[in-house]
């Protein structure tokens, strides 16, 4: 069971991935805006999912809070404005590197081909992201 610490307005939670997936039993999305978190099938904005989970309006925190917990819970996550369209349902794993790691990545790999000498923990850091990257499914 995967559980995530954090506070909202002073007050400290702890969530489960069961917990998230109770509250959101036979709740009806809205309609996303930018981020959304996968749940039952069905792709949930962010914030109101947060919002049923805990029981606080979804005003009473912001959209990278709830992105972080839905991560660290292993929800899928969507970014319409990096990933583009949604998806018509959640389902494996989501790719959870972001933009600037993979663009990092390249660029290492780049200068590393044409014989340039970035540092080696530079590339193996990347090289590790890079790999898990290529290797998760992709919705």
């Amino acid at each position: 069971m995967a559980t995530c610490d954090f506070i909202i307005c002073g007050q400290k939670f702890t969530l489960s991935t069961e917990q998230v997936e109770e509250a959101l039993k036979g709740a009806e999305p809205k309609s996303v805006q930018q981020y959304a978190v996968g749940v039952h099938n069905a792709w949930f904005p962010i914030k109101q999912a947060l919002a049923l989970s805990t029981g606080y309006p979804p005003n009473a925190f912001n959209s990278h809070l709830a992105l972080h917990i839905f991560n660290k819970l292993g929800f899928a996550v969507h970014n319409t404005k990096e990933d583009g369209a949604l998806p018509p349902e959640p389902g494996g794993k989501r790719n959870k590197v972001n933009s600037a790691l993979r663009v990092k990545a390249l660029e290492l790999a780049v200068l590393l081909h044409a014989g340039g000498r970035p540092p080696a923990s530079d590339v193996i850091g990347c090289a590790e992201t890079f790999l898990g990257w290529v290797t998760e499914t992709i919705v």
